[in-house]
């Protein structure tokens, strides 16, 4: 069953926090493509559909799906789930007909973060597999961190992302379609976005930032629509510790044992 957030982002399901030194990322993950036994290193990934004309997506890792329900359109999984590490073929597959979307090919390093996206419309579609180096990031400075997503479907006019933190510029520049930046330090408080072309491209927002929290804003919507106007949304991934430490973990445990399949869905707002 989907379960639905709120634009705040209190309301988001993954609250992350970085702690001192190595994780200890190990897992009794069960699974059909694998026979491994305990204390098996993994990795944590985060699947979205940004695919604008797929409303049931699934996504699989070497044969297993690792989502128990289909992702509607801008759905994401919530959290880090737990994968097994080493070369893995990710795909993204209707729910409906098991039909593979598009799929692409990853090396799981243990410990580490990775997030993956469906991009595409009008039966063109790309899977985009992306290193989240959250593990690096320090908190000790009390920054914030944000990364864009450019999920618009406009392959021919590039529009400009624009992005001012407390008043500063950080980012001002054309992103290509499926652009998927890096994390950027920014300070807390108001963070503003906008991003524009001359085609149909015309969105801004204001988002509030907390210290030491690390975001994904997602430019998403088809240029000229009225039912999926271009929009900007964003995430939470994580809280960074206040201190060098790095790492990350979830509220509770590091990557607490799950089986694959179990991730939920969220929306995005």
């Amino acid at each position: 069953m989907f379960k639905a957030i709120s634009s705040f982002r209190s309301g988001l399901s993954l609250a992350a926090v970085v702690v001192a030194g190595s994780l200890s990322l190990t897992s009794c993950i069960k699974n059909s493509d694998n026979n491994r036994g305990s204390n098996t290193p993994v990795a944590g990934l985060m699947a979205f559909n940004l695919s604008i004309n797929q409303s049931n997506v699934g996504f699989a890792l070497g044969g297993s799906t690792i989502t128990a329900s289909p992702l509607a359109y801008t759905n994401y999984t919530g959290a880090y789930s737990s994968i097994y590490t080493g070369t893995r073929t990710v795909q993204a597959f209707d729910y409906a007909s098991n039909r593979v979307l598009a799929q692409s090919s990853q090396d799981f390093a243990a410990n580490k973060y990775y997030s993956t996206f469906l991009f595409g419309a009008d039966s063109s579609y790309k899977a985009v597999v992306i290193h989240d180096d959250i593990d690096t990031l320090s908190g000790a400075t009390g920054k914030s961190y944000v990364r864009f997503v450019n999920a618009i479907p406009d392959s021919v006019h590039a529009p400009v992302v624009k992005i001012t933190s407390v008043g500063s510029s950080v980012v001002e520049g054309p992103a290509t379609y499926t652009t998927v930046s890096g994390f950027l330090q920014v300070s807390q408080g108001d963070l503003v976005v906008s991003v524009n072309n001359e085609f149909g491209i015309n969105a801004t927002r204001t988002i509030r930032l907390d210290a030491r929290k690390v975001y994904t804003l997602l430019l998403v919507g088809n240029p000229g629509s009225t039912t999926t106007p271009v929009e900007i949304k964003f995430i939470t991934n994580g809280q960074l510790a206040d201190g060098a430490g790095r790492g990350v973990t979830t509220e509770t445990t590091p990557f607490a044992p799950i089986t694959e399949g179990s991730a939920s869905a969220t929306r995005v707002n």
